[in-house]
């Protein structure tokens, strides 16, 4: 079985060829709250059976690799755009009551 090492490394690769900084700060936005607030079951006993699970990645090695990634990437943390549109507001209406 891979190390967190191995793991770490292997999914960086990938994630350095898929998307640009703009697009691991979205993934590290979505991921954070999956990672820190994850439950996992590892076993389960019911009548007639049992079951049982494992972890195959925890979620914070992803986010720890898109924040090491979009350090990388964007070494100076330039903020990205807004997501939605500015309309300015140039009338400059007086309001008196």
């Amino acid at each position: 079985m891979p190390s967190d090492f191995d793991r770490l490394a292997t999914v960086k690769q990938y994630l350095r060829r898929k998307f640009d900084a703009a697009q691991l700060r979205a993934k590290a936005d979505d991921i954070f709250d999956l990672a820190t607030e994850e439950v996992t079951i590892t076993s389960q006993g019911f009548e007639g059976g049992t079951s049982a699970g494992q972890i195959s990645f925890p979620k914070i090695l992803l986010l720890q690799a898109i924040e090491e990634l979009i350090a990388e990437k964007d070494p100076d943390n330039t903020p990205s755009a807004p997501g939605g549109s500015i309309h300015p507001d140039f009338s400059q209406r007086s309001i008196s009551t």
